[in-house]
């Protein structure tokens, strides 16, 4: 103990020794390891998404791949038999199947009415996924009929403080008012985050009878299917036998006889884990990339103070070699005096660690916001002070590691004789080499930002091909009697000029747009295009612009209406309007050389179609994405969407009068709307919020290469204050003084910087 308190004792007197670079060597090491840490909590987070789950690494989706076109259209969405028949045929691999499926549903206690999501599930879904149960009992539940679970959020939202149990609720479902339901549970979803959340809100037990026959009799449907796997079993051991089973049992994907169903339907299955940054088209995820991006950010920020660090103990090492060879002279040992630096080491490093983490403490709030998530740091949780304490021996074994070994293997005879101080054993190129290695990455880091903004200017500044100013979208689906009615009365609202059904809408995630096979008439090269459902106003309504050709027309086109809805026709009655990528790609020379020609189209079925009109690219489906191949097809009797233009006086007013009618004639669930401006606003303003996290850690690094050289500079002041004054007394002036300084550390960071730029 007496030793450990003499190291602490010489530890405290050099600092007060070396304030300034004491103080240099702390701040700089603190600002690296706050952005490490900062920036290691946001990567957990990302990576822990739906690992909530007990038995999270056995748990796997049912994803179908619908073949109606060359390409597949993907969704989590597969038949209510799916499940069941699956757990059988692969009963020695699946230990629990389960289906749910949604049913959004109006709920009246009382005379109160609150609209809340509903989903039937099966009673295997308690062994899929570990509910807590507040009270009540969930196998009642699922196990039942006319009985109901509600989530702990809802039950509050629909009860207050009131006891929920046992109280009785009248749903209204798919339009009808249903029998009254009993609370039998209340359940609570395991804390942390999940792509799967909403999904698990609400539960009745599965009812076969609110399926129709068709719906019975097709492998086409709406149910989303959850498997637990037995120990050992990957989806890769069941992929092959995935196609054996659609081989064996789906006889008719479709409800009716369709040939080979392998050509038409593939299944396979995917981690709920993996499901965050490998989302499917209408699902929300992260951006793999960009997380693994500020990793790196995270990891670079602390090289560069890390090697700061080891500068700055190393300067300090140079002005404690006679401290050591006095020492060894007295009989000091290495092992000891080595020690004793690392100790020194380990002791600025947790220092450095205080005054990150009330770093963090105040900037993980800011740091959360702008990249859009909730994000917590709690040391007194569970184990998370383990991180730290590990950082703390590393970085601190790491920094004082080699300046400890410099120090100790220093000769008495070489450090004790006139000039013997000198940088020895390499030190002052090892100094010069992580000057140069710092200002190296935040060189890069500025360059980095650099081309982000400049990315992002010219996301702003051109040309994205339609106008989503003053667009109000209405998603809408599987409401074919509501459909009409509904656009005649939007139609009929002051302030809506025009309105357009539509598969998609602007730079939403949500809709459809399978993808079709195009080959000029007589030709070999086919290419492939993304197609999109639209109706006459389509183009009107977000402003496309036509480079030749015409646009669809209602008294041109309106024969075309009967023909869409047979299953003979799916093209626009034998004519398309494509964009200019697509007349590109067909190897015409100019947008108006593809008017008035024929090409084969395959969606399903082949058929012919006339090109009656090109149109300007246009990035609809994404600003982030490239231009690509594109084909509107018109089909007036469906849609997803309803997109409307609207008078900029009328838009303040709009999401009530849509709301308002939603009530009045569809009475089931609230609407989905859109702000078509403010989603291609929100997908800028990611990138620009990445980019300003991006300046900031550039700016940090910066700050400490700045921090550590200043040290350096101060450092090699202070020792060679005699040469300075001996250089002044002979007629140096401030000029040749400073470019002494220049030339010494400006040059391992010019060369840094010359290297950054490639």
């Amino acid at each position: 103990m007496a030793l450990w308190l003499n190291y602490l004792r010489v530890f405290l007197r050099d600092l007060r020794r070396q304030k300034v670079s004491a103080v240099i060597n702390i701040l700089g090491l603190a600002l690296g390891l706050c952005a490490f840490l900062m920036i290691g909590i946001y990567v957990r987070d990302e990576y822990s998404w739906d690992q909530h789950w007990e038995k999270s690494d056995r748990i796997v989706r049912l994803i179908n791949e619908l073949y109606p076109a060359t390409d597949p259209i993907v969704t989590n969405q597969s038949s209510h038999k799916a499940a069941p028949q699956l757990r059988e045929f692969f009963s020695s691999d699946i230990e629990a199947a389960a289906r749910v499926f949604s049913r959004g549903f109006r709920v009246f206690v009382d005379a109160e009415e609150f609209t809340l999501p509903l989903f039937m599930a099966d009673r295997e879904l308690l062994d899929v996924f570990d509910f807590e149960t507040v009270a009540g009992n969930l196998e009642d539940v699922l196990a039942a009929p006319n009985r109901i679970a509600l989530s702990e959020e809802n039950a509050a939202l629909l009860f207050g403080n009131e006891q929920a149990l046992g109280k009785i609720l009248t749903l209204v479902v798919d339009g009808k008012e249903d029998a009254l339901f009993e609370v039998a549970a209340i359940y609570r979803i395991p804390e942390g985050n999940g792509v799967l959340r909403p999904y698990f809100q609400n539960f009745t037990s599965w009812n076969d009878s609110v399926f129709s026959e068709s719906q019975l009799r097709t492998w086409i449907g709406n149910t989303y299917s959850y498997f637990l796997l037995r120990d050992g079993v990957s989806p890769e051991d069941l992929q092959a036998r995935l196609d054996e089973f659609i081989e064996q049992q789906v006889q008719e994907p479709f409800g009716v006889p369709m040939g080979n169903p392998l050509d038409l339907l593939r299944y396979r299955l995917q981690f709920i884990g993996d499901v965050h940054f490998n989302p499917l088209l209408g699902e929300e995820g992260g951006f793999q990339n960009t997380v693994n991006g500020f990793a790196l950010i995270g990891v670079l920020a602390l090289a560069v103070s890390l090697a700061n660090f080891v500068a700055l103990n190393l300067a300090r090492s140079v002005e404690r070699q006679r401290e050591v060879g006095i020492r060894k002279v007295m009989g000091a040992l290495s092992g000891s005096l080595l020690t004793q630096f690392v100790f020194e080491s380990l002791l600025l490093t947790g220092f450095a660690l205080i005054l990150a983490l009330a770093l963090l403490k105040l900037l993980l709030p800011v740091f959360a916001t702008l990249m859009g998530t909730a994000l917590d740091f709690n040391l007194l949780q569970g184990s998370t002070w383990l991180a730290p304490a590990a950082l703390v021996l590393a970085v601190g074994a790491i920094g004082g590691l080699y300046p400890a070994l410099v120090l100790s293997r220093q000769r008495p005879d070489r450090v004790l004789r006139p000039g013997g101080q000198s940088g020895t054993l390499g030190v002052r190129s090892l100094r010069q080499l992580l000057v140069g290695f710092q200002f190296l990455i935040a060189t890069a880091l500025i360059i980095a930002t650099l081309a982000v903004y400049l990315q992002l200017a010219y996301m702003r500044q051109r040309d994205h091909g339609f106008d989503g100013e003053n667009v109000v979208s209405l998603y809408l689906v599987n409401m074919p009697d509501q459909m009409a009615a509904l656009r005649n009365t939007v139609s009929a609202l002051a302030g809506v000029e025009q309105a357009a059904w539509a598969s998609r809408s602007a730079n939403s995630l949500g809709g459809l747009y399978p993808n079709v096979t195009l080959k000029r008439d007589g030709g070999t090269q086919s290419i492939k295009a993304d197609s999109y459902y639209i109706d006459y106003d389509f183009f009107s309504v977000y402003n496309m612009r036509l480079l030749a050709g015409r646009l669809y027309d209602e008294t041109l086109d309106g024969a075309s209406r009967d023909a869409l809805a047979t299953d003979e026709t799916p093209q626009s009655a034998g004519r398309l309007v494509i964009n200019e990528s697509t007349s590109r790609a067909l190897g015409f020379p100019s947008p108006a050389a593809a008017v008035g020609a024929l090409i084969d189209v395959q969606y399903g079925i082949r058929s012919s179609a006339e090109i009656i009109g090109v149109i300007a690219d246009n990035q609809f489906n994404s600003l982030l994405a490239p231009m690509g191949n594109e084909v509107y097809e018109l089909q007036t009797d469906i849609g997803w969407y309803l997109s409307l233009k609207v008078a900029p006086q009328a838009m303040p007013t709009i999401a009530g009068d849509l709301e308002r009618i939603w009530r009045e004639v569809v009475g089931v669930g609230q609407p989905l709307i859109d702000f078509v401006e403010n989603n291609m606003r929100q997908t800028l303003d990611r990138e620009q919020r990445e980019g300003r996290l991006l300046l900031g850690f550039s700016t940090l690094a910066v700050v400490i290469s700045c921090l550590g050289l200043y040290g350096l500079v101060a450092f090699e002041a202070r020792r060679r204050t005699k040469e300075i004054g001996i250089r002044k007394v002979l007629g140096g002036g401030f000029g040749d003084i400073l470019m002494l300084f220049l030339l010494r550390f400006g040059k391992p960071a010019l060369w840094a910087t010359l290297l950054a730029w490639p």
